[in-house]
């Protein structure tokens, strides 16, 4: 078990001794208002009228002098919502999170919004309330949540209200943006005629047996222990390899189906935990062991990891098989930023700072996480991440637009596949994929759109709050994985293995096959004007 650090281990018991006499004290503490403010006009609503109205729709004094210009169908939803009931909170992980940089950040933007009654920024009475809410034997509603403040309140609903249109305005925009894109599918001329029947199904196992095995590599050099899964096709060499990089939080066995598909077809899989940001350090974190949930040396560390495990690879007697010098990298998430750096992309500190210090991470969760990357020195920030051995990469949902900037992102001239999805509250669409997109001059790059499919599990019971999603998890995982291991296949056999049949499949007509409604499933090579 990691040794606790002493500054984390204080940190961590100053936290549960502030919510443990927060909970003592809640009956003497508990706030009685919530100051609602609309220009000059101020109004005092009791957090009692709320409750009577929430549980009994009862109207009265000043919540009843507001709620009775609502109609009876908005009455009807705010009731609704101020008791609706978050599932699967943990207070523990909630707790962890909060006393993140990035957790303290948010909390601090959502504060200038609900200030204290003073007028102070209200992050740590709402950092409060959560913490109370997430462990209430009465469950995590709005309304326990208003009842935990532990002082009155100051609500400005003018910027309330200006950030509830804006989030009309992004999701309608963010609809506009897909539409034009699927237009533009739908009309652009395929530069080949689709052609399956000359091509094994890339959606189907392939024919090549394989055997896994899990290694444990070493790198003495920066005292790192790389602990990996490796998927070798039988047959002679020289065998195409694709390396796979995780996202945050994430086991390596998170993409053990598409390892296995890969291999199926032929391929090399290689899958590393990255120890500064796995699943591992995740449940570190969560236990108190680290401040924060992953290391933000990773943003260093991650590429190196890669690089280390072809040169191993190479070292072992492995390259007289694999092709270690024609490499395909698989990054999912923030996977997805190290499969950018190997390929060329450089940080640019500069970019990152103006970012970090101008834009809104409410709507972009992911800036949360690329801000981090400031606590980094500037030499390690300069230090040279891209491998030539690295000649294609496959995308899933990554970020890097604060990080990167147009400069870094221009940098990279490799074949590139890109797969975002409209619904994405973690790396927004508008917000992060076709900016960053956009940046990118490599000649052979593609980018693939799917509508209706969340980022991750986690976000799933979130985003169906906000949005109708039809199906459960297990449902809305296979569609995923169906566009991911055809699409996967179509750009590796390309552009690693180099066969020109598959071609044929990156374009708009494949797409159109492999869509199960409703998550239609778009691609184009340019983004629309």
């Amino acid at each position: 078990m990691p040794r606790v650090p002493v500054k984390t281990f204080i940190l961590r018991l100053c936290g549960v001794v502030a919510t443990s006499v927060l909970c003592n004290a809640l009956p003497a503490v508990a706030a009685e208002n919530l100051v609602v403010t609309f220009g000059p006009i101020e109004r005092r609503i009791a957090v009692a009228d709320l409750e009577a109205f929430a549980e009994k729709g009862e109207l009265q004094n000043e919540a009843g002098f507001v709620l009775q210009r609502f109609s009876p169908e908005q009455q009807q939803k705010a009731q609704q919502a101020l008791i609706g009931k978050l599932e699967g909170i943990d207070p523990i992980v909630l707790s962890q999170f909060t006393y993140t940089r990035p957790g303290e950040q948010l909390l601090t933007e959502v504060g200038e919004l609900i200030r204290t009654e003073s007028g102070q920024n209200g992050f740590q009475s709402l950092r409060a309330a959560m913490l109370l809410t997430a462990t209430s034997p009465d469950g995590v509603t709005p309304l326990n949540f208003l009842k935990n403040l532990p002082t009155d309140m100051r609500i400005d609903l003018a910027a309330l209200l200006s950030q509830g249109q804006r989030v009309r305005q992004f999701l309608q925009e963010t609809d506009t943006a897909v539409s034009a894109i699927e237009t533009q599918a739908k009309t652009s001329t395929p530069g080949i005629p689709l052609s399956l029947e000359a091509l094994p199904d890339p959606r189907a196992e392939g024919s090549t047996s394989f055997t896994k095995q899990t290694i444990q590599f070493y790198d003495a050099r920066r005292d790192r222990t790389l602990l990996t899964d490796l998927y070798l096709p039988e047959g002679a060499g020289p065998i195409p390899v694709i390396l796979v990089s995780n996202g945050l939080g994430a086991r390596r066995t998170r993409f053990a189906d598409l390892g296995a598909h890969l291999a199926s077809h032929g391929f090399a899989v290689v899958i590393p935990d990255h120890p500064g940001s796995d699943r591992q350090r995740l449940q570190d974190f969560n236990a108190g062991l680290y401040r924060e949930n992953f290391d933000s040396a990773d943003f260093i560390e991650r590429p190196h990891d890669l690089s280390f495990l072809l040169d191993e690879l190479q070292r072992q007697g492995y390259g007289d098989r694999l092709n270690l010098s024609q490499v395909g990298v698989f990054g999912y998430s923030f996977g997805g930023v190290t499969a950018l750096s190997l390929a060329g992309a450089t940080i640019d500190p500069v970019h990152l700072q103006r970012d970090c210090d101008t834009r809104s991470a409410i709507f972009n969760i992911s800036l949360l996480y690329q801000c981090r990357a400031l606590e980094l020195s500037p030499e390690q920030l300069a230090m040279p991440l891209a491998d030539e051995r690295v000649t294609a990469i496959y995308l899933f949902f990554p970020f890097g637009r604060s990080l990167f900037g147009p400069d870094g992102m221009a940098k990279v001239q490799i074949p590139l596949f890109w797969q975002a999805t409209d619904l994405d509250i973690l790396t927004p669409l508008l917000e992060e994929h076709l900016p960053t997109y956009g940046w990118i001059t490599a000649e052979d790059r593609y980018l693939a759109i799917s509508r209706g499919l969340p980022h991750a599990r986690l976000t799933l019971d979130v985003l169906r709050q906000l949005t109708p999603i039809p199906d459960e998890w297990p449902r809305l995982r296979d569609v995923t994985q169906t566009y991911q291991e055809a699409m996967a296949i179509a750009f590796f056999e390309t552009y690693i293995r180099e066969d020109e049949r598959y071609r044929t499949l990156l374009q708009q007509d494949y797409t159109q096959v492999l869509t199960e409604e409703p998550y239609r499933f778009s691609l184009v090579r340019s983004l629309p004007q």
